[in-house]
């Protein structure tokens, strides 16, 4: 329990509880459970996130600052999208709000008639607003496009064995024997693109894109034969023709391989989404005057440790010695250094207790502050 005291200074910044309470939402009730257990504590409140869904309206807490605009689903269908501004200069784009897997009925999940060319018209969109500076959060695709989609509503063409143009679906892959990059590079010319990206799958082979996350976005095996073919045809003609190595970096394979082509064509930087977040609130600057800090998320498993925000935060805290607290859903695992306390009561199921989330969160903190 607390010491009480006027000069105890904590840190809260937890994920979402995914389906459930967002960061913000997790974040005002472990404060104001805090505040009734010790109302003479110094809090600090930094939601976070992980670079995945979510993520705009993370940061447009932070900043009341967020543009709409039309674009089109993974399906190109026409959609609006939002993405956040941050600072009055770094536009933040979720690539779920536009070609994400959640946006599709189920019958329509199917990765080779899916294309990324609506998340590119929203980075478009941002770059003729004359945004510089983004963040590009990858997670919850529908695509297997290697990206070729976003590539297109940027200036990229790309040709068939016939010299015509082909639609930038992940089918049409396998199909492409040359490109021309010339307008893509004009228009992303001084651009800095941050790419959230939180998990270390590679192109192509049994690790790679389409292998591990393709039967997740619809397709059946033989579909995923079919699609990893392209991918390595693409990969292939990319690296003969403008002598680019698509697969050099972990995490090339994220978003249907959309993570190699955001380093690759538009010179962006991989890193867990997670540690930019951190790096955009100056998580650190606040965490290292702490006595405590407190995190937490939905679920913490096994991946939790390769990089996750709980992981990240404690991280953070281990640099300067500063203990941490988690409040999870679901506990599969622990962590060195981190205290964790999953709010799910034993004989409750996890469908009731996502229905009391709230009400548990509350009385977990109270009890273990």
């Amino acid at each position: 329990m607390l010491e009480p005291t006027r000069n105890m200074k904590i840190v809260i910044c937890p994920d979402k509880f995914k389906g459930t309470l967002t960061a913000w939402d997790v974040t005002e009730l472990i404060s104001d459970a805090i505040m009734q257990v010790d109302p003479n504590v110094e809090l600090v409140k930094k939601p976070m996130a992980d670079g995945g869904d979510g993520t705009v309206e993370l940061i447009y807490g932070y900043s009341q600052k967020k543009i709409s605009c039309d674009t089109l689903d993974a399906r190109m269908r026409y959609v609006r999208s939002d993405y956040a501004v941050l600072n009055d200069k770094t536009a933040v784009i979720e690539m779920s709000q536009s070609v994400g897997l959640a946006m599709l009925d189920a019958k329509l999940h199917n990765p080779e008639k899916t294309s990324s060319f609506g998340f590119g018209a929203v980075v478009k969109n941002a770059i003729d607003n004359g945004f510089k500076d983004f963040i590009l959060a990858i997670g919850g695709s529908a695509t297997n496009d290697c990206g070729i989609g976003m590539l297109c509503a940027l200036g990229a063409e790309f040709y068939d064995i016939n010299n015509e143009p082909i639609e930038p679906i992940g089918e049409n892959l396998a199909k492409i024997l040359t490109c021309d990059i010339s307008k893509l590079q004009k228009n992303i010319e001084g651009c800095c693109f941050k790419v959230a990206c939180d998990v270390t799958n590679s192109l192509f082979g049994d690790n790679g894109a389409t292998r591990v996350y393709a039967p997740q976005k619809g397709a059946d095996q033989e579909m995923v034969e079919r699609l990893e073919s392209g991918v390595v045809g693409f990969y292939n003609m990319v690296k003969s023709t403008l002598a680019i190595d698509m697969n050099k970096t972990q995490g090339a394979g994220a978003a249907g391989g959309i993570g190699g082509t955001i380093e690759c064509f538009l010179g962006g930087e991989l890193k867990s989404g997670a540690t930019i977040i951190a790096e955009l609130i100056d998580l650190e600057n606040d965490i290292c005057t702490a006595d405590l800090v407190i995190t937490g998320e939905g679920k913490i498993d096994n991946q939790t440790e390769n990089g996750k925000l709980v992981d990240v935060v404690a991280s953070l805290a281990r640099k300067y010695s500063v203990k941490v607290i988690a409040y999870c859903g679901v506990l599969s695992c622990e962590l060195p250094d981190v205290t964790i306390y999953p709010i799910v009561r034993d004989g409750v199921s996890v469908e009731q207790s996502m229905n009391n989330s709230k009400e548990l969160l509350t009385e977990r903190v109270k009890e273990t502050i």
